[in-house]
């Protein structure tokens, strides 16, 4: 619910608001998480969290929290891989993850840093693609970057 309201008030150009939602849907979703540490469906809802928290500051020009949050977001998603490294969806928000970090990386002057990230972002994609064709819209996006 706190994500849908972080949402509505991004839509409506409300930052410092959205920023509040998610702030809160991110305090949550932790709660949560470390009551079940290893329970994909709340990793992947604070991972949900940490990904909405980056997006706004990045809106707010914020680049350093959303770096911050977008590797908090990163890490999650490697969790998500490595307690279930066959399921599709853990490997794509590994490469959101990872590609969010690269254009971060790379407006801030730091291609090499960009380029660490893309390369990951790659080797997330490839296999999905290989098993959902649909999504080499989002592999030739990563390679655009």
């Amino acid at each position: 619910a706190l994500h849908l309201l972080g949402e509505i008030e991004e839509q409506r150009g409300r930052l410092a608001e959205a920023a509040g939602r998610f702030d809160e849907a991110a305090a949550t979703t932790a709660e949560l998480l470390a009551r079940h540490p290893d329970a994909p469906e709340h990793l992947f809802n604070h991972a949900q969290s940490e990904y909405w928290v980056g997006f706004i500051a990045r809106r707010r020009a914020l680049p350093a929290e959303a770096e911050a949050a977008f590797g908090r977001y990163r890490a999650l998603a490697d969790r998500l891989v490595a307690l279930q490294p066959d399921k599709a969806e853990w490997r794509i928000e590994q490469a959101y993850a990872g590609q969010n970090l690269g254009v971060l990386q790379l407006e801030a002057g730091r291609p090499a840093a960009a380029l660490q990230a893309f390369d990951l972002t790659l080797q997330a994609w490839r296999p999905v693609v290989a098993e959902r064709p649909a999504m080499a819209l989002e592999l030739a996006n990563t390679l655009g970057w």
